[in-house]
């Protein structure tokens, strides 16, 4: 028996959720047309259960980078914000066995970092 979820990300097998074929056609195709979206909807929308959709469909053509910062409103410097982003990418890369090499020291430096994975 199916129920409504409260937390995300959804359960698709155990919860009720409504697909958006619309939006993920409209956000795919921004993704190939390399153009930026957002997506706004109210709290328990299913924003974060469209978004780990897309990164699903797309993960085989393109690096996929899914990261949340709704754990990062306790971090304090901005030493601590950049050791923790960085750590959450490269923790992402590992799924594709990439390793990354390079220290970020500040976050003016991630610039490098990503130009480095495109190489």
């Amino acid at each position: 028996m199916r129920r409504f979820c409260t937390s995300g990300p959804v359960d698709k097998k155990t919860c009720y959720y409504v697909e958006r074929p619309d939006i993920m056609k409209e956000a795919l195709d921004h993704i190939e047309n390399w153009r930026y979206f957002t997506v706004s909807a109210p709290r328990q929308a299913g924003k974060t259960t469209l978004l780990k959709d897309i990164v699903e469909k797309i993960k085989d053509k393109y690096i996929t980078i899914f990261l949340s910062f709704e754990d990062y409103k306790n971090i304090k410097t901005e030493e601590e914000f950049i050791k923790i982003f960085y750590e959450e990418i490269i923790d992402e890369l590992k799924r594709y066995n990439y390793t990354v090499k390079e220290e970020l020291n500040n976050i003016r430096e991630i610039k490098k970092i990503f130009e480095k994975i495109y190489e």
